[in-house]
């Protein structure tokens, strides 16, 4: 197997997830016929020129109490975006933050995250936000998650525990891992010996965290651009009487990794993710042409802030 053929399947394997053993990448070195410091090194190299944004666990945040997120949306003049962007990202408010392309009916080019464990606190974040931002000139809207129908590999979840009824034990666990992942032979060992517990528990609450679905994933976010691929948010109009029928249609698309029900005209919002950027025009057509409604592709144009941390 070359080194592009190494590398490609090396990408394929860990999307899914980190296995939760002592020696995680020993495994993908035998699975791929190379050693374990070559599998750290080309991770590391990845990480280094952004390939990987980040190696860690990827939350439900359901499952911690965010029961409420809002995507806010706003029209800033083109000239004053990048400075607006700048602002909130500072701000340590908003979880996502991205400059997207208008539509004739959707005049919003700049769209952030707001996550909470209830709406007054999503309403009181945004009116900070707001203000201290100087945003209360700029036409925006407000749309609310209503229901969630797919996330991260397809599961809906819908649930009320809350990271109150967590143990301490797993809340340091989640809030040290949703960071960063050391990449290094014993990486568990490592994180073990920072939150002054053993290997062997690390390993088995992590194992039974992914099983509750507290975690949906333990593995990298890729930058789709930087290997060729497409990443789109796209959202359609559905009546409710056909939303459901038309849900079950867009998550049967493997490409959709996301998909959410929200309250606005445009109320069915996915993310779609691609190889290459032929396969997302090709299926945003199929998505169209299977359910029968038009959809409104907002792809990315500037990337201001990604920092998805929720404290458990």
């Amino acid at each position: 197997m070359d080194n592009e053929q190494q590398h490609s399947h090396l990408m394929a394997v860990i999307q899914s997830g980190l296995a939760i053993e002592k020696r995680p990448f020993l495994n993908l070195a035998r699975q791929l016929q190379t050693s374990e410091q070559s599998i750290l090194n080309t991770l590391k190299t990845w990480q280094d020129n952004g390939i990987i944004k980040r190696m860690g666990i990827i939350v439900n945040h359901n499952k911690l109490g965010y029961s409420s997120n809002a995507m806010a949306v706003w029209n800033i003049p083109d000239e004053n975006v990048d400075a607006v962007g700048e602002k909130i990202k500072l701000s340590g408010l908003a979880s996502l933050c991205y400059r997207r392309r208008r539509h004739r009916h959707w005049p919003y080019n700049l769209f952030c995250m707001i996550h909470g464990k209830n709406r007054e606190s999503v309403e009181k974040s945004l009116q900070t936000l707001i203000n201290s931002c100087g945003l209360n000139d700029y036409p925006h809207e407000v749309l609310y998650t209503l229901r969630q129908f797919k996330q991260c590999g397809g599961q809906y979840a819908r649930t009320n525990t809350t990271s109150e009824h967590l143990p301490t034990f797993d809340r340091a666990i989640i809030n040290r891992l949703q960071e960063s992942f050391p990449l290094c032979k014993e990486p568990y060992r490592a994180v073990a010996e920072e939150l002054n517990i053993t290997e062997v528990e690390l390993l088995q609450r992590l194992q039974a965290l992914l099983t509750d679905k507290t975690l949906t994933r333990f593995g990298p976010m890729y930058h789709a651009g930087k290997l060729g691929g497409a990443f789109t948010l796209a959202a359609m109009a559905v009546p409710q009487a056909q939303f459901d029928h038309v849900a079950s249609i867009v998550n049967e698309f493997p490409q959709v990794a996301h998909n959410y029900e929200r309250d606005h005209r445009l109320n069915m919002w996915f993310v779609v993710a691609t190889a290459t950027p032929d396969e997302l025009d090709t299926t945003l057509e199929a998505i169209e042409t299977a359910s029968g409604f038009r959809v409104f592709n907002m792809p990315k144009q500037e990337e201001f802030y990604v920092g998805l941390h929720l404290p458990a």
